[in-house]
């Protein structure tokens, strides 16, 4: 196995809603309870289109909580729903005194806006929310953001090596450059030194959480142009961090950089690996063959897709989409290798590279690993890569991370339009 035991390049996200605002109706409103402190058990189980329904049922029925209302609209965003979840928000706030600042309710409505690239307004959630770095980004952001040409057009880009992850070739404001490409990186990362050769520069500083539950520095700000094979994309937001860890012993070349969800998430994006290329189509929805696999996903915080999945004798669970973590197929909490009854220690541990640095993980055979309906046997799970906290932080429970090895035999494509992976096997 790869030393390089992932880049999981993860920025912990908010905590789940707790108050909201009360329910539409055309009579006078009648006071709302207010919520408990814990969320919805359905939400908390990951089990979001039974808390929906729930919530709707509630709603109906007119006996429910602001909470009620909160839970909803967080689950909205999680499907992607973006329209409906402002609705439904402004519906509910015409019968309400504004409620008291809340951060989460404020970091959810950043990210709302900042999906639909109203980076202005998101720099003001993102303020009261606490986050200054990312609104000094956002609101110091030039042009239209994720500006693509030729309009309407497919790219598709070579990859240069396949394992331990997928590496292509870019044009970063002119300057040739070789990128990883990671569904568990948010934005664009470039390597600070690289930054400064192209001209640029950090506009405000974050720290971020990485495998093994590293910390690391990071700046944000904007590159001017990325181009993809025959695709100019202009006003990038980017992420600056330290990619020398990933060395050219690794890949054969330098890397001088990351593409993640934020950048795929404005196309219908394929990782083709048997046919080893990314292809960047128009969005839309993605066609489905005969003998082609489609999986439900959710999205969480600003890059974070999560869908079902199981782990030896676990249970279904939810499982982030990270294709980052090199020459392996999982990597999740001691919870889940104790439900899939795997026996894992760090008394043999090796040392591996994230993008916090060094970390110390354990290799297993993992006996059988799903995503959906797909079931693959005998691939290589890791322990110690997945930081601890991160099991409860997104306000419902995330089982692990499912990465590189399972889906190599693939071609996945990622269609934010009807919220689906695609999985097709030549």
């Amino acid at each position: 196995m790869s030393s390089g035991l992932g880049l999981c390049r993860m920025v912990l996200p908010v905590a789940l809603l707790a108050v909201l605002f009360p329910a539409p109706t055309a009579k006078p409103v009648q006071s709302i309870e207010q919520p408990k402190a814990d969320s919805s058990p359905l939400l908390k189980a990951g089990r979001f289109e039974d808390a929906l329904a729930a919530c709707d049922a509630e709603i109906a029925s007119g006996k429910f909580t602001s909470k009620t209302v909160a839970t909803k609209i967080r689950i909205l965003v999680l499907m992607n729903r973006l329209n409906e979840a402002f609705r439904f928000y402004e519906l509910n706030s015409e019968y309400s005194h504004p409620p008291p600042p809340d951060k989460a309710v404020e970091r959810l409505f950043a990210e709302v806006c900042r999906r639909q690239h109203d980076y202005k307004t998101a720099a003001r959630h993102y303020r009261a929310a606490g986050d200054e770095a990312k609104a000094l980004q956002l609101q110091n952001f030039n042009g239209a953001p994720y500006e693509t040409s030729p309009k309407d057009q497919t790219a598709q880009v070579r990859f240069l090596v396949t394992d331990p992850l997928p590496v292509v070739s870019v044009m970063a404001n002119g300057v040739q450059a070789n990128f990883i490409i990671d569904t568990g990186a948010a934005d664009v990362v470039l390597d600070p030194e690289f930054a400064a050769k192209i001209g640029v520069k950090a506009i405000s500083s974050a720290q971020g959480t990485f495998a093994g539950g590293k910390k690391a520095d990071q700046g944000l700000g904007e590159l001017p142009e990325l181009r993809l094979g025959s695709m100019s994309i202009r006003n990038v937001p980017v992420t600056l961090l330290n990619t020398k860890n990933f060395s050219a012993e690794k890949f054969g070349r330098p890397i001088r950089g990351i593409l993640g969800t934020n950048l795929f998430y404005h196309f219908l994006t394929t990782l083709d690996y048997p046919a080893g290329q990314l292809v960047l189509a128009p969005r839309g929805a993605a066609t489905v063959g005969s003998g082609d696999v489609a999986i439900p996903f959710w999205l969480a915080s600003d890059h974070l897709m999560v869908a079902c999945g199981r782990l030896g004798k676990s249970p279904d669970r939810l499982f982030l989409i990270d294709t980052g973590l090199a020459g392996a197929a999982f990597t999740g909490p001691k919870s889940i290798t104790d439900e899939a009854g795997i026996a894992v220690s760090l008394d043999h541990a090796q040392v591996g590279e994230g993008g916090g640095g060094k970390i110390l993980a354990s290799a297993y055979e993992i006996p059988n690993i799903s995503l959906g309906p797909v079931e693959a046997k005998g691939l290589i799970g890791v322990y110690g890569a997945f930081p601890d906290s991160f099991e409860e932080s997104l306000g419902f429970h995330l089982g692990g991370i499912i990465s590189h090895q399972f889906f190599r035999p693939y071609a996945v494509t990622f269609d934010f339009d009807s919220m689906k992976i695609v999985l097709r096997k030549p």
